[in-house]
């Protein structure tokens, strides 16, 4: 299939939850990004689902499915396993996964950004990373204390792309990839989230 050019923004829309065969079309872009060992199945991630559903940001463009990001919270056990590469997320269960609570510090994982081979050299991508930045804003809005973010980057595309949002490199897995983190300084007085890199003042094409 040839890239599509000349792509209209407005046919591109960002929903958070999983409908009708959503789940099954992310499953079926992750073909196209991840090695056998680094895709996920649908029992995994529903289980994941259950416990947040809040942790989708699905892109369509002319209602299907060309990218997503799933950014979940995890137990801060497990948060400490996945950032010394004892775990990875392909381990990671229900009893790992935990729903955004306010007035808490939340330790999240960056988990994964996938877009169609057909979508990146776009919009796409700038689409997702606005309405990811949205979120943060929301979840702040709502109380939820963002402590710090892991990402697990199995691509030179996925480094370069997390390093723009700010991550530092903590550690090399065994599975050929690189562990990130980005620590999120809360001011106290204020409970203002300072994300220097993750700012954006764009409003987010939703």
């Amino acid at each position: 299939m040839k890239k599509i050019q000349n792509l209209e923004v407005s046919k591109f829309r960002v929903e958070n939850s999983l409908k009708d065969d959503y789940l099954e079309q992310m499953l079926k872009l992750d073909e196209s990004n991840y090695s056998e060992d680094d895709k996920g199945t649908y029992s995994m991630c529903m289980d994941w689902y259950s416990v947040n559903n809040d942790i989708y940001i699905i892109l369509l463009y002319d209602n299907k499915v060309v990218g997503y990001i799933n950014f979940i919270a995890l137990t801060k056990e497990a948060y400490q396993k996945f950032k010394t590469a004892q775990i990875r997320d392909t381990d990671l269960t229900s009893k790992d996964i935990l729903p955004f609570v306010a007035d808490k510090e939340n330790y999240c994982l960056f988990m994964s950004i996938v877009i169609h081979p057909n979508f990146r050299n776009g919009d796409a991508v700038k689409i997702l990373t606005k309405a990811w930045q949205y979120k943060l804003q929301q979840l702040e809005k709502k109380g939820v204390k963002i402590k710090s973010i892991l990402a697990d980057c199995v691509s030179e595309d996925g480094e370069r792309y997390i390093k723009r949002l700010g991550f530092e490199s903590v550690i090399a897995t065994s599975h050929d990839s690189i562990i990130y983190e980005k620590s999120l300084r809360i001011n106290s007085k204020s409970q203002t989230i300072e994300r220097e890199s993750c700012q954006n003042k764009e409003k987010p094409l939703l």
